[in-house]
């Protein structure tokens, strides 16, 4: 019994651990109004900035308010986004809905 418990939490901080450096962290990169849908990309712009597009990949993390998962499908042209991107290009690696 105590060796399944001292593997179960073995496993639970390795989990934890694997989360925690896959997480995408920091401010957003792009902040700001949806202004155009068009397949899988988004244009986002700012109050007073300019246009920025922005590329859904197949595993970008979309979610409403509260963390509740979302779809691509769920981002229309006027809501509020915020957005993290994959390091080195225009690919959103998380998006917020309605921040």
């Amino acid at each position: 019994m105590k060796r399944i418990l001292s593997l179960s939490l073995i496993a639970l901080a390795l989990f934890t651990v694997a989360c925690a450096t896959t997480a995408v962290t920091g401010p957003a990169n792009v902040s700001g109004m949806v202004t155009a849908v068009d397949g899988n990309t988004i244009t986002i712009t700012p109050a007073g900035g300019s246009a920025t597009t922005v590329t859904l990949v197949g595993d970008s993390i979309i979610t409403w308010p509260g963390g509740v998962p979302a779809a691509s499908a769920d981002i229309v042209k006027g809501h509020t986004v915020n957005v993290w991107l994959v390091p080195g290009s225009q690919n959103a690696a998380r998006v917020n809905i309605g921040y």
